[in-house]
This record gives structure tokens, C-alpha cells and sequence, in this order.
């Protein structure tokens, strides 16, 4: 089927129309150019661009929606802006006049895509960015470009940039290390292939493995037990892997070398947490979700960060209001001739610091810092002294504080604004997760959740705008 695009506006019926029966008052509302379902309609179904959709429909690419893409795309945002499924938002296009409205079906026979149409489309918005070399997401394009179109009618100048995140919950449950690793096992090898193995006792301990609950297992164990089945899992997981061949790739291969390591005579260990990066698998339900922790909160999800633009006079620049961590006791100030210069706050004393260097060639003793950072000799409260050392991350770190404690306090609050859009973007969220699993997926919920906070915002401009010029009329 070809592309093709859908009319702007299907063709006003005077006895189809939804509005034309309902009573004075309800009419009024229905046709109320500054009602928000209007406003959706102006704002954001007429701005979408569907030709950016085009490279989803090929010769031969049969049984794909060429109708309605407009309407589509406008519903998945109608959804994450009222937090509903997708059974409730098709519910409310086909028999809601005014969520019809919204999306310009205006008469009553106007015919609402099928949620069939309505699953294809975002499948192969999906598949085209998996297979697309670039990894190109056009649903983040439409977004954009939505967005511009906002921007440029609203002449919002956007000199000023505002940012702020948010950690994000996946819908996945917490698993423990052994559950994670027990229960990637279970998806990605059969019991049939477990029959499979020659050798009975890697044979014998993949049938037991599959037969295990694995939270019933972490339940009743010590650490000591768990740490051996922990290895005894990694070696049979190792055994298959090396039965599949070379060049194996799968999420069993993934979670094996990120749990477990194996030096080159073939031996098994498993892995120092420590050493296990943040963006391992945290559950085989959602491969893609990260660990993530701010601020003594823990996440299992991903991090979403929200960029606003504000209109000022002041030109465009970023304005950072916090750092993390506890704020040092010394600033630290690089001098045109190379020394530093350390500022001791409590003290208001200023040292110039000593380069740390290490003589005849021979390694510092163990304990001391490593060769080319700065030192002062502090003296503690019982009278002792002892060094403080600088790298450059430190000197980095005290720079960009003092230029953070410069900006005026009046600057520095803007933030909060910003904080205000997270709080609308994670508003209808659970526990601060979502109903969802997988990148793709959060990040259409990101995109048209901000889609709609644009709207309601744009919404209320209009509202206070009319309101201002009914007051000076």
C-alpha cells in the first residue's frame, strides 16, 4: 500500500455533527474555541506531520494504516496525558464527543481507527528504528517538529535553557543477583534443550535449575549457599553457551560475562559486585532497564531528562543551580603562574599548595597519592597534622561551585519551574514507574506525556491571554 495522507478536517455534516443536538449549554462548551479539547485539536492534531511517516509504508508493504496517521499519533498522546490504557482511550474516541473532538472526528459517523491500525503503526515505528542504521525514532521526530511549529507560533524565543531528570521506574519486579541470573536461564534455555547435553551432571543441574523458584531458593539460603549455586549456575550457564558455538549472542550470553568472570585457563568466579556496571541487566522482563540511584532513591528503570526553553532578554545560556555532593571545606584556585591556591572556609586562612612529586624515579610508598596532585598539611582538631590532597576532578569541581554561587539567587530559582515540569511528567506514574517495559516503550511515554504538558501550558496562555483582553475591553 502507499502513503497517503488523511484530510485536516473531515467535512462538517449540520445533522451529524456532534454538537448539533446537545442542548445550548453543552453546546457552547463543544464549540468553545478556548475549550482544551479545541486546543488539542489547533495545537497539536493539525501540527503533526505525517509525512515523517512515509518510510514506513513500502511497495509491498501490505496491511499497513494509510489512513488516520494523524489521528494515530494525537491518540497516544490523549493517552499518557489522562494516564488511561488503551482500551479506555479507545472507549472515549469512539463514543466521547468531546475526546472525538479532540482528534477531529466532528460528526458522529465519522469513523475512528481500528486499534488494530492503531498497534501496527507504533510495531513499525519499533522495527524501523531497530533496523534503521542511524536507530532513527520517528515518533520523536513528529515530536519535534510539533514542537517547532509551537515554538514559532507563539514566538517563544527560548534564550534561556532550564533542565532538570527524573529516574523512572520500569514495570518489572525487583530481583535479587541470583534471581536475575536464574531467571534469564529459565527464558533462554528449554527443557529441551537442557535434554540435550551429553554430560549428566551439567545435564542433571540445568533440569534442576529450570525446576527451581528461584526467589524460594534466595528465601531459605545463607550466603555461603548462594554464593555456590551462584557458581554452580554460572558454570552450566558457561557450558551451553560454549555447546551454541562461537559468536553466540543473546541475553544469556549478556547476563553470563556481566555476572561472572573467566580467566584463560576457563575458570569460572563470579563477579565482584563492585565491578558489575549500573547498566546490566536488572531484569530479563526488560533487558534495557538500568540501576540507577539519586538522592537515597534506588531505580530499576531509566533516567528521563526534561530540557525547557523560557523567553528572557538575557541571551541564551545554561544555569546550573546545584552540584551533587557535600560542599568541600577548601576552594581551590589555579594561579596564572601553575600554583594553587587553597582557601580554607572555616579558617579564611589561603595555602598555597605543594605538587605532589616522586623522587629517583622510584613508585610513592603505598598509601600516598598518586604523582602529580596538590597537597596541604591541615591540622585537625586534637592538634595533628596530616595532608589533604587535590586532584584535578577537585579543582574542576571547586571552579564550577564558585561559579554556581556567583549567579544570582533570583537566577538560580528558576529551577524550581523546571522541577514543576517534572512533577507534571511523572505525575500519573505509580511508585514513580510506569506501566511499561523496554526503551522504545518509556520513551514513547516520554514524548507524548511532554507532548501534552506543552499543550495544557500553550491551553492556559490562550485562557489568560482572553481573559486579559476581556478585562481591558
Amino acid at each position: 500500500m502507499a502513503f497517503k495522507k488523511s484530510k485536516q478536517k473531515s467535512q462538517p455534516d449540520l445533522f451529524a455533527t456532534a454538537s448539533f443536538s446537545l442542548p445550548e449549554r453543552e453546546r457552547r462548551y463543544m464549540e468553545d474555541e478556548l475549550s482544551w479539547h479545541n486546543e488539542f485539536y489547533r495545537n497539536v492534531l493539525l501540527n503533526i506531520d505525517e509525512e515523517v511517516l512515509r518510510p514506513l509504508f513500502v511497495d509491498g508493504n501490505m496491511g499497513a494504516p494509510t489512513k488516520q496517521l494523524r489521528i494515530l499519533v494525537a491518540m497516544r498522546i490523549l493517552k499518557e496525558g489522562r494516564g488511561c490504557s488503551d482500551e479506555q482511550l479507545y472507549e472515549n474516541v469512539r463514543f466521547n464527543l468531546v475526546w472525538r473532538q479532540a482528534v477531529g472526528l466532528f460528526n458522529i459517523n465519522d469513523e475512528c481507527p481500528s486499534i488494530d491500525s492503531y498497534y501496527k503503526l507504533f510495531r513499525r515505528i519499533a522495527e524501523y528504528e531497530q533496523n534503521n542504521p542511524e536507530h532513527v525514532n520517528l515518533y520523536k521526530k513528529i515530536y519535534q517538529d510539533l514542537t517547532a511549529k509551537q515554538i514559532r507560533k507563539y514566538k517563544i524565543a527560548g534564550r534561556t535553557i532550564r533542565m532538570d531528570s527524573k529516574l523512572i521506574g520500569s514495570n518489572i519486579a525487583w530481583f535479587s543477583r541470583y534471581e536475575i541470573i536464574h531467571e534469564t536461564f529459565r527464558k533462554q534455555v528449554s527443557e529441551q534443550e537442557a535434554m540435550r547435553i551429553s554430560d549428566q551432571l551439567y545435564r542433571q543441574k540445568a533440569l534442576d535449575f529450570l525446576a527451581e523458584n528461584a526467589s524460594k531458593t534466595v528465601y531459605r539460603s545463607d550466603d555461603e549457599t548462594l554464593g555456590q549455586l551462584l557458581l554452580d549456575l554460572g558454570i552450566v550457564i558457561s557450558h551451553i553457551l560454549a555447546l551454541r558455538g562461537e559468536g553466540e549472542v543473546s541475553l544469556l550470553h549478556r547476563v553470563f560475562h556481566e555476572q561472572y568472570e573467566v580467566d584463560d585457563d576457563g575458570n569460572i568466579t563470579v563477579r565482584d559486585k563492585k565491578l558489575i556496571s549500573a547498566t546490566s541487566v536488572q531484569n530479563p522482563n526488560d533487558p534495557d532497564a538500568a540501576y540507577r540511584s539519586k538522592g537515597g532513591k534506588k531505580v530499576k528503570g531509566y533516567s528521563t531528562n526534561i530540557t525547557e526553553t523560557c523567553d528572557e532578554e538575557d541571551g541564551s545560556e545554561l544555569v546550573a543551580s546545584g552540584l551533587q555532593g557535600k560542599p568541600s571545606r577548601f576552594d581551590l584556585e589555579l594561579q596564572e603562574d601553575g600554583s594553587l591556591e587553597v582557601t580554607d572556609k572555616q579558617t579564611a586562612e589561603v595555602i598555597t599548595a605543594t605538587k605532589v612529586r616522586s623522587t629517583s624515579g622510584r613508585s610513592l610508598p603505598t598509601g600516598r597519592k598518586k604523582d602529580g596532585q596538590w597537597k596541604i598539611a591541615v591540622e585537625n582538631s586534637k592538634g595533628k597534622k596530616s595532608y589533604r590532597y587535590f586532584d584535578n576532578d577537585a579543582i574542576e569541581r571547586s571552579q564550577n561551585r564558585q561559579r554556581m554561587e556567583t549567579i544570582p539567587w533570583e537566577e538560580r530559582k528558576k529551577c524550581n519551574n523546571v522541577e514543576a515540569t517534572i512533577f507534571q511528567y511523572c505525575f500519573l506514574t505509580r511508585n514513580n514507574k510506569t506501566r511499561y517495559r523496554g526503551l522504545f516503550k518509556q520513551t514513547l511515554q516520554a514524548l507524548a506525556r511532554c507532548a501534552w504538558i506543552n499543550m495544557r501550558r500553550l491551553f492556559l496562555f490562550d485562557v489568560n491571554t482572553a481573559n486579559l483582553a476581556l478585562q481591558k475591553a
